[in-house]
């Protein structure tokens, strides 16, 4: 004979609406420790730690921490293919960056993945043809033509 299965537990139910931030944060709360904490703002605020120039060319993929209870993460980076030979002899700074930001060294090492992805997603168009020329540099142009056609060739 079989036993009785104990009820399900039962959520909690509320007699309004609760704001969005209150679910998503109890929905998130055991990913947004420190650690991802710290995930997030590189992520969100990359241009700020590094700079415009350096967050054009890198993106954070993944952040590794020690098992220990010791300080400094490991960051990995993806790095437009163009730049992936210049980028090591920055890193340094960057991670002095990276501790000037946060206020402590929470990144201790750097390393670097060429991603082909950014150099396709930073790749600019071309610029458009200019079909509207000002009126001076029609007649610059009509004139030039007029010379160089007025010109007898040379033997």
């Amino acid at each position: 004979m079989s036993t009785p299965q104990p009820d399900p537990p039962r959520r909690k139910r509320h007699l309004f609406a609760r704001s969005l931030g209150d679910v998503v944060k109890n929905a998130t709360k055991p990913m947004m420790d420190k650690q991802g904490k710290l995930y997030g703002a590189l992520l969100g605020n990359w241009p700020a730690i590094v700079g415009p120039e350096r967050a054009a060319i890198t993106r954070p993929q993944k952040l590794v921490f020690p098992r220990a209870d010791a300080v400094g993460a490991t960051l990995h980076l993806a790095v437009h293919p163009a730049h992936a030979a210049e980028l090591p002899y920055m890193l340094d700074a960057m991670v002095e960056q990276c501790a000037r930001y946060f206020g402590y060294r929470a990144i201790a090492r750097i390393i670097c993945h060429s991603a082909p992805e950014l150099a396709r997603a930073a790749t600019p168009e071309p610029p458009a043809p200019v079909t509207d020329t000002p009126q001076d540099m029609r007649e610059l142009l009509q004139r030039l033509r007029q010379r160089i056609m007025s010109e007898p060739p040379k033997n």
